[in-house]
């Protein structure tokens, strides 16, 4: 297995920190690559190469020629390093330019080796793209590795960013989006590379939904203004020499004030643009929004934008609401700390989320819910930086199911609803990016949702319809893996719970829901014969239906309390002799 070179980049004001792990390895411990601008191109080690091969296909990563001195095919960029330390491991570096170039742009000087396609775009690409295009790097068929990506780059402004903005603006006309907030602004990023779409693309997103679209323009223009006054803020930070926190934290309330109460028509109606249209191009819709005199306020929410733009900056700022729309200027301190960004690979937090989520499953009370809720922020940051893990989008969701059954249990319901609520949309979005093989995620996605239905009392149709989906969605995994017990176990539950609640609700055909019911859970029997709880739970299920036909006074009564009473008593069999406080053997 490849050791990974750790590099992590803290972000303080204006000052850039990286910090490197110290390798024991050199220029005589390189196997792969080149640690001399691809002249030479180290292809040495065959357990190295083969390592590399196996790494980089599945990218969808194509085989191309490289080497001016000696010539190699290689998988990846000519200027990856593969080491055999001096400590016997193997080490992987300069990892930076592993997917494939964007086309460059004649106005970013050596373009093709910083702006890269997201890997989710390149691994749903039809075919395989060289690392390399548009680079010296290459020694032969330049020109059809330059074409393969060119083909890319096409389908990505053509198809994919269209496709992606119809459907983030359907989202937000489903989920009644209406204004823009902070939320909105990072669940939009996320969206983003999910579809493999680099956010600096944002511009064309909003120039490919119709101009009536209004709500949803104004909601990717906020974002937009939000990103481009961060990065005017660090722009000013890096040209100036102050070091004193407080001196910089003044700056930035100058900053803070200069763009959101003391500016110019100038300042929205053309400088701001221009930055736009360098960072976003065809964010600016010409026509309307072109002209001077147009105030570009007019597209966004300003409050809003600059809480986007406090959390993109990492500022503290002490304002409200009513002081900024006042248009008062803000004192100098209002800025209390610029809090420094880690950027890092997502692995660390991944696997701190995972520890975290093995302790709370072994805690109890308030313990365990904090366990849980720092396991949830741990995997969030995860998805901040690798939103196209099905994996981390389970993980989350699986954290937000746990911490919700706590919330419910303790009878806050709707913190609850809102934890099983992001479960839900994280579930969905571990379904979409792993359709096959995965059942565990369509098991705990029927069980959150299960969950959610139970205090939908009060809407007795949302209720049925969660209950639905969660009865579905079980089933998915269950054709996944027929032999999971927990699954068929909780088809039977869901089922069992849809009867009961449509039997309160006087909504038919319950013995049709309840004979369903019993179908899993004889499975489940079949499965394990000498657990208590598929005899258990069979019998709750009959013991609904019973009452439910003697409040009915149908005559059948006294054949589905027979049936409970069998059941009850192949549980006792089994040693369980209470349930719900009353005495089986009674």
């Amino acid at each position: 297995r490849p050791s990974l070179h750790v590099i992590v980049l803290t972000r303080d004001r204006r000052f850039d920190l990286v910090t490197a792990s110290c390798l024991r390895s050199g220029a005589d411990t390189l196997k792969d690559g080149s640690n001399e601008g691809g002249k030479t191109v180290m292809f040495s080690d065959p357990e190295i190469n083969n390592m590399v091969r196996t790494l980089m296909k599945p990218l969808n990563l194509k085989r191309h020629a490289v080497g001016r001195t000696a010539r190699v095919e290689i998988y990846g960029p000519a200027d990856l390093e593969v080491h055999r330390g001096k400590d016997g491991r193997i080490y992987m570096l300069d990892t930076a330019r592993v997917f494939p170039p964007l086309l460059p742009d004649k106005k970013r000087k050596g373009s093709f080796l910083y702006r890269l396609f997201r890997p989710e775009f390149i691994q749903a690409f039809s075919k395989p793209v060289s690392s390399d295009a548009f680079s010296g790097f290459q020694v032969d068929n330049a020109a059809e590795h330059n074409d393969e990506v060119r083909e890319a780059y096409q389908k990505l402004i053509d198809v994919t960013i269209p496709e992606a903005a119809k459907r983030i603006s359907a989202r937000w006309k489903d989920d009644n989006v209406t204004e823009f907030s902070p939320e909105i602004g990072a669940s939009l990023v996320r969206e983003l590379k999910l579809s493999g779409i680099n956010v600096e693309f944002l511009g064309l997103v909003r120039a490919s939904l119709p101009v009536e679209d209004t709500v949803a323009r104004k909601l990717i223009m906020s974002e937009i203004v939000a990103r481009t006054l961060k990065s005017a803020t660090s722009d000013t930070l890096r040209g100036i020499n102050a070091t004193s926190p407080d001196v910089v934290s003044s700056i930035i309330g100058g900053l803070i004030n200069l763009y959101f109460l003391q500016t110019s028509a100038d300042f929205w109606g053309w400088k701001i643009k221009l930055d736009i249209d360098r960072d976003f191009y065809g964010a600016i819709y010409k026509p309307e929004e072109g002209p001077h005199e147009y105030d570009l306020r007019k597209s966004i929410d300003l409050w809003q934008v600059f809480l986007r733009f406090k959390d993109l900056a990492r500022l503290d700022v002490a304002v409200t609401k009513e002081e900024f729309e006042s248009g008062e200027s803000l004192p100098p301190t209002c800025v209390k700390s610029i809090n420094p960004r880690l950027k890092r690979m997502y692995i660390f937090d991944y696997v701190q989320g995972y520890a975290l989520a093995e302790v709370a499953a072994a805690e109890h009370g308030d313990q365990s819910e904090k366990k849980w809720q720092n396991a949830e922020e741990a995997y969030a940051k995860v998805l901040q930086r690798y939103p196209a893990g099905w994996h981390a989008f389970m993980h989350h969701g699986n954290t937000l199911l746990r911490l919700g059954e706590l919330k419910a249990k303790s009878g806050r319901h709707p913190d609850a609803a809102q934890d099983f609520k992001v479960g839900d949309a994280e579930y969905a979005l571990a379904a979409r990016l792993k359709p096959q093989g995965a059942p565990n995620i369509f098991k705990n996605w029927g069980i959150l949702l299960k969950q959610m239905a139970m205090p939908l009392s009060y809407d007795p149709e949302a209720q049925q319809r969660t209950l639905t989906r969660a009865i579905n969605t079980l089933k998915q995994g269950y054709e996944m893996d027929p032999t999971d017990f927990m699954i068929l176990e909780n088809i039977g539950l869901t089922l069992s719970n849809k009867g009961l609640y449509a039997s309160a609700q006087s909504i038919e055909p319950i013995d049709e829901i309840f004979k369903e019911s019993q179908e899993y859970f004889s499975k489940s029997q079949e499965l394990k014969p000498n657990l208590i709880s598929p005899w258990l739970n069979s019998g709750i299920a009959f013991y609904y239906q019973a009452t439910r036909h003697h409040e009915l006074r149908t005559g059948d009564s006294t054949t589905y309390f027979k049936k409970c009473f069998e059941k009850y008593e192949k549980a006792v069999n089994a040693g369980e002799t209470r349930v719900n406080g009353v005495d089986l053997l009674y």
